[in-house]
């Protein structure tokens, strides 16, 4: 709990969910303290709102995860665990990345002699790079990147990964035989609006070999080319609600950056 609040805690980014601080209740229960997302997450937005742009929320997801690769945070980190229930939507309609708890320094995993169980955990098998699954290999920038494009797909057309495909065992199955995800089917809707330079872009992105992918700042550079929409507005985070809570003691953001 003290590591992913200490590790939140060091970023700033307009498409990052802002860490406020962190409570305790009645010294046995501990909550991190972020805005309410009203919107809540990007899968529930896009449902609840068709029309808006997918193009833009992608674009802003690989703007913040450009952010912990490249060391604007003071050093480079690796998420561990992109998905959509993992990017919250601001009340001006932006992108905020969140949940950190499996996110770790590049640096520090590359040095450690664990198993990458010990180091990481898993992220879900859906969104997980075939090293990941198959070879036990670390997490990295480029699994990331792997998952960036799963989550993409899933932005795109509203499902998970491999969606026709009804339990993890069979996933990990089907990567075995060096197969990506398949692109999204449909003419009409949201689907077509995956072209095929998009497509092009994220079957880079789910190249079996990690070496072949883009980085994560390679891929944000050519979502900005002239063919997609322009960048939205910066994120606004509104005011904390004032709220009430019986028996809290809570401490400020200096503890957990000292």
């Amino acid at each position: 709990f003290q590591r992913e609040a200490k590790t939140w805690a060091r970023f700033k980014h307009p498409y990052i969910l802002p860490f406020y601080g962190f409570a305790v209740l009645e010294e046995i229960r501990f909550f991190l303290v972020s805005p309410w997302a009203n919107m809540g997450n990007c899968m529930k937005y896009l449902e609840d709102n068709p029309g808006v742009s997918r193009h833009k929320l992608v674009m802003q997801i690989a703007e913040a995860l450009d952010y912990l690769h490249s060391g604007q945070a003071g050093m480079a980190y690796v998420h561990g665990d992109l998905k959509g229930d993992n990017v919250l939507i601001s009340d001006h309609g932006n992108a905020m990345l969140c949940d950190f708890g499996l996110t770790r320094c590049a640096e520090k995993i590359a040095s450690m002699t664990q198993t990458p169980s010990q180091i990481h955990g898993f992220g879900h098998v859906r969104f997980s790079a075939p090293e990941i699954l198959l070879t036990s290999s670390r997490p990295t920038t480029q699994s990331d990147v792997f998952a960036f494009g799963c989550l993409v797909i899933q932005i795109f057309s509203g499902r998970q990964p491999y969606s026709d495909l009804e339990t993890d065992i069979q996933v990990i199955i089907y990567v075995t035989g060096k197969r990506k995800p398949g692109r999204p089917k449909g003419q009409d809707g949201v689907e077509a609006q995956l072209d095929d330079d998009l497509w092009s872009l994220l079957d880079q992105c789910l190249d079996h070999e990690p070496a072949s992918r883009p980085t994560i700042g390679e891929v944000a550079k050519r979502l900005k080319g002239p063919s997609n929409p322009p960048k939205g507005e910066m994120v606004t985070i509104s005011t904390l609600k004032p709220m009430c809570i019986a028996n809290v003691r809570r401490r400020d953001r200096s503890s957990l950056e000292a």
